[in-house]
C-alpha cells in the first residue's frame, strides 16, 4: 500500500481571519484557526477530488516565529503529562509499599497529604 500524500498549508492572518494556502493546491479562508485544517482539506478534495484524513495536513502558521512556541508549549505539556502519569504510579506504589508495612489508611493519608477516601481509592486500584 502506498503511503498516503500529506499536505502542508499555510495559515496568513488578514483583516477577516486567516488565508489558507495548501500547497499545489490552492487558497481558501476561514475566520478562526479552529476550521483551519478542516478547510483545507475540504479545500484539496473540492479541487483534487481526492479526501484526506486531517491528520494528513500540517497547518504551518505564518510568521513562523509562532510555529515554534506553538510547538516548544505543546511539547512542554506532553512532558509535563508524562511526568504527571509517573508520579501518580510512584505515589500508588508509595501508598501500596506503606499499606503493606501496616501503616493505616489515616496514617497514609496524613503522611501524603491526601484523604482517607483517595488512598482507599488508590489501593484498591492496585
Amino acid at each position: 500500500m502506498a503511503p498516503l500524500k500529506t499536505y502542508i498549508a499555510h495559515a496568513k492572518r488578514w483583516e477577516r481571519g486567516w488565508e489558507i494556502h495548501v500547497d499545489n493546491v490552492g487558497v481558501t479562508q476561514v475566520r478562526s484557526l479552529d476550521r483551519a485544517i478542516d478547510s483545507a482539506c475540504d479545500l484539496v478534495e473540492i479541487l483534487t477530488g481526492r479526501a484526506i484524513s486531517p491528520t494528513q495536513m500540517t497547518l504551518e502558521i505564518h510568521p513562523k516565529s509562532i510555529n515554534d512556541r506553538v510547538r516548544r508549549a505543546r511539547e512542554k505539556t506532553r512532558q509535563a503529562q508524562e511526568a504527571q502519569v509517573r508520579a501518580a504510579q510512584f505515589t500508588r506504589e508509595v501508598i501500596t509499599e506503606l499499606r503493606n508495612e501496616g501503616l493505616s489508611p489515616a496514617d497514609i493519608a496524613g503522611l501524603m497529604g491526601i484523604t482517607r477516601g483517595r488512598v482507599t481509592q488508590l489501593l484498591a486500584g492496585t
